[in-house]
């Protein structure tokens, strides 16, 4: 499964409720990432330098409501902090997100964190799978998370 994972073989997409509307409504999201371990923080930059990683993440809006945008994200690099960073980078942090935003408007609404959930893995082997072939094409979606509904379902 790693080695799949590795080779990008295993889509893992991400539900993200982020504030203010997203413009465009889909797109990449494309900087480089600066890992600050000390603050245990991550830093968008737009151009490259030292010790900065360069990270992509794809998203698409779902639905906008009350000031909030629902969107899928992909990754399409895996680095720390990576959704929640370039978010806040691009004006849109996560609802709940106290580091690269503010978590005050989602206690007021109940939510109890970060709201950003894995709900989506979609297998597309390009690779011989071995034991793991009977997942090659597969889905698996999660039910709906809390924040879905108290933002977007009310």
């Amino acid at each position: 499964m790693d080695e799949k994972i590795r080779l990008r073989e295993i889509d893992k997409l991400y539900l993200a409720a982020v504030h203010g509307r997203m413009e465009p409504e889909s797109g990449t999201l494309v900087g480089f990432l600066f890992k600050d371990a000390k603050n245990n923080r991550v830093y968008v930059r737009k151009k490259p330098e030292p010790g900065a990683r360069r990270a992509e993440t794809r998203y698409r809006t779902l639905a906008y409501k009350d000031g909030f945008s629902l969107l899928e994200c992909e990754l399409l690099t895996g680095r720390t902090h990576q959704i929640r960073a370039q978010l806040a980078g691009a004006g849109h942090p996560l609802v709940g997100d106290g580091k690269y935003g503010t978590d005050r408007m989602a206690r007021e609404l109940g939510i109890p964190g970060q709201a950003l959930c894995s709900y989506k893995l979609r297998f597309s082997f390009k690779t011989d799978a071995g034991a793991l072939r009977y997942l090659d094409g597969r889905e698996f979606m999660s039910a709906s998370p809390e924040f879905v509904e108290k933002l977007f379902r009310k």
